[in-house]
């Protein structure tokens, strides 16, 4: 009987992967067959481009800085037996809040470690803080940089935009560049 099911599933496992195999080879040709050539304008002398956006370092070292520093601190919100560091899943907030609601040590908190714990909690909120402020930062501190494009440099730059079928009824379009 188990000889059975296993030859009619072993059937059914190649049927299915035959089935597969084909509609996988069988792809309907593609329509649209044109290809399109873009090509910037060139310019008469030099052109200068200037990026205006928000200030990519500021916002880099803002994003690592609050990452690095709320980690430890979601750590201890996750695994910590003590309910007032549950506030620590606060970005920013979270280590200001726990040492303002934090109980006296004593009771359900080690004195010896407390002093020590008090001291990490402001140093995590200092950098979270600060990362959180270099991320404000970036946005109002504008990134302004100028790139001079020459025309022989812009003659390099070409983009060919084609048709291409991506799977079995699946068309979009294939961006191949060479700058």
């Amino acid at each position: 009987m188990l000889a059975n099911h296993r030859r009619r599933c072993l059937g059914k496992c190649v049927a299915t992967a035959i089935a597969a195999a084909t509609g996988i080879a069988w792809t309907g040709p593609s329509f649209a067959q044109n290809n399109t050539f873009v090509s910037p304008p060139t310019p008469t002398s030099e052109t200068t481009i200037g990026y205006t956006g928000p200030n990519r370092v500021l916002l880099g070292s803002g994003i690592a800085a609050l990452s690095l520093a709320y980690a430890p601190a979601f750590a201890v919100a996750v695994e910590s037996s003590l309910a007032e560091d549950r506030n620590l899943y606060v970005p920013v907030a979270g280590p200001w809040i726990d040492l303002g609601v934090r109980p006296a040590c004593g009771g359900r908190i080690d004195c010896a470690l407390e002093s020590l714990n008090k001291a990490l909690l402001v140093t995590d909120g200092i950098f979270q803080g600060a990362g959180a402020l270099a991320i404000v930062a970036s946005l109002l501190v504008r990134e302004r940089g100028a790139l001079v494009v020459t025309a022989e440099d812009n003659d390099k730059r070409r983009v060919l935009v084609t048709p291409a079928q991506l799977g079995p009824g699946a068309y979009g379009a294939v961006a191949l560049g060479e700058f």
